[in-house]
């Protein structure tokens, strides 16, 4: 995640430069303009001009402001995407193994002690029955999470409680508190 948020800095440096200059000649454009409007009506009153003029620039502000807004939402999306990408990739690490035990724990942990159903995508069955066999618990298995990336679902065997310890699910889930930490990171030092 370091190296993506130090990249998406990067990235975040080079976009914020583009939209700074964006901005800079949205309002330079404005500016002219709002000259030229004054020059052309200094006859019909300075005071219909000067509140034209602070109008143009004003929108011209606001203007700039949406531009580096979008700027910095399309950088954390892009941010995102390559984080889920990243995740995706975790299942062909040797430690998925390992990963996979944990968040099978803890969605065991958080329904409490009854059976549970545990779903995984297809390549994740044999992985799964051997780590549950450990256990000694009761489990139904399925391979309905296609397109997930890795981890897995666990509902109770009631069906009242679900876990969803998917790597999309998980992400999906943290995205709110990263998208603040990521922007503090990418963003440091800038005041809008």
């Amino acid at each position: 995640m370091e190296r993506i948020l130090r990249d998406a800095g990067e990235q975040a440096h080079a976009s914020r430069t583009a939209a700074t200059r964006k901005a800079e000649q949205i309002i330079l454009e404005a500016q002219q303009e709002a000259e030229a409007r004054y020059i052309g009506r200094m006859d019909a009153g300075r005071t219909e001009t000067a509140a034209e003029v602070a109008r143009i620039i004003a929108q011209a502000r606001m203007e700039a402001r949406e531009t580096i807004r979008k700027t910095r939402e399309e950088l954390l999306d892009r941010c995102f995407k390559q984080a889920g990408e990243e995740l995706a990739r975790i299942p062909e690490s040797p430690e998925y193994p390992a990963i996979l035990e944990t968040l099978l724990d803890e969605g065991i942990r958080l329904i409490g002690d009854e059976e549970v159903r545990v779903a995984v995508h297809t390549r994740d069955l044999p992985l799964i029955r051997t780590i549950a066999g450990k256990r000694g618990r009761l489990s139904v298995f399925s391979d309905q999470l296609e397109g997930t990336g890795g981890g897995l679902v666990i509902t109770s065997s009631s069906g009242k409680v679900t876990v969803d310890n998917t790597f999309t699910g998980r992400l999906s889930r943290m995205r709110k508190d990263l998208v603040f930490r990521a922007a503090a990171v990418l963003f440091e030092g800038e005041t809008r």
